[in-house]
């Protein structure tokens, strides 16, 4: 279902009220008038670039589109659903779809995504549907949980097309955000601290060389790494100490910040963990950006003395002017 070219005469309907009209036809019982409208509604948002998302959303258009996903043919539902996602694409989510209607936008878009054989499209504007529809609460967080989302998230992140793994990616960013979503990434086992195949596969993915897909990615972690259960098992990563080193070395503010903030959470999640990190090339890494910025300001510099004083908070380091020392664990009588 491609977008169709831009058309002023679409432009023109919309000036004189076509989605109202619309949108009173919604309660036919005709599902072939349904599917009508809802192709109807898809040409309007499609047209030059979503330009006309915001009169649709004013005439009572996100209403109307959900009822007509609600009741419609097959056909009828996909051209719901993509128009769902346009406008949650193009517009705020959180003023698009005020209230309840946030949460009920998540099944149209995650209808998009289901099908392995759906046009490339279709899953993108899904994904990137989800991904601001996330960004609303954690209601709707929820809620894309509770309707299955994240399977077909997960699936999409792993796709060869660098689309759609950078759309998934972004969505999981957002959703990691949720405590329950958080559960997802821990072992069933309490004491475990082994990490599971997807903790190792967004972790992986902080190395991609994607930048919005690191960036993305690197987001998704440092959301992940508040969670002491997360952090003491991604410590544990094969590939930790690598992706670590080369990515706090870039010279990027945006993905160095972040990496920081994970950095940060992690000493200060459990002493163990800090110490396996103190015992790495990845603290004088710190040690030397400490230095290199020396006394300017700036949140970067905040991260950094978070992180000196959460090892010291373990006795992990001690401080001397200008300097920090490791100091050994004391062997237990």
């Amino acid at each position: 279902m491609l977008t169709p070219p831009n058309s002023p005469r679409i432009s023109l309907m919309v000036a004189r009220g076509v989605p109202s009209v619309l949108s009173a036809c919604t309660s036919a019982d005709s599902e072939r008038t349904r599917e009508f409208l809802a192709r109807s509604y898809f040409g309007i948002v499609s047209n030059n670039d979503g330009e006309h998302c915001g009169a649709v959303v004013q005439q009572g258009g996100t209403r109307s589109l959900l009822n007509l996903f609600s009741e419609n043919t097959e056909k009828g539902k996909k051209y719901a659903a993509h128009a769902i996602s346009k406008i949650a694409i193009k517009m705020n989510p959180a003023l698009a779809f005020s209230g309840q209607r946030a949460m009920d936008a998540c099944r149209p878009c995650i209808s998009l995504i289901e099908s392995t054989n759906q046009n490339t499209f279709l899953v993108y504007d899904g994904l990137m549907g989800l991904t601001n529809l996330a960004s609303v609460s954690d209601s709707v967080r929820e809620r894309i949980i509770r309707e299955g989302g994240c399977h077909h998230i997960d699936f999409q992140m792993l796709e060869d097309n660098e689309a759609l793994r950078r759309a998934a990616t972004q969505c999981i960013c957002n959703l990691a955000l949720s405590d329950k979503f958080k559960e997802r990434y821990r072992p069933e086992d309490e004491n475990s601290t082994e990490p599971v195949d997807r903790l190792k596969a967004i972790f992986v993915f902080c190395g991609d060389e994607e930048y919005h897909t690191r960036i993305a990615a690197l987001g998704a972690v440092a959301y992940l790494t508040s969670d002491v259960r997360i952090c003491k098992c991604i410590i544990n990563i094969g590939s930790f100490e690598e992706i670590v080193k080369e990515t706090i070395c870039i010279e990027d503010q945006g993905i160095r910040h972040r990496i920081l903030v994970i950095l940060q959470n992690l000493l200060a999640s459990d002493k163990d963990v800090a110490e396996k990190i103190i015992n790495t090339q990845i603290f004088e890494c710190l040690l030397a950006l400490q230095m290199g910025i020396g006394s300017q300001g700036g949140v970067m510099k905040d991260v950094l003395n978070n992180c000196m004083t959460a090892a010291k908070h373990w006795g992990l380091i001690q401080s001397n002017p200008g300097e920090y020392v490791y100091t050994a664990p004391t062997a237990q009588q």
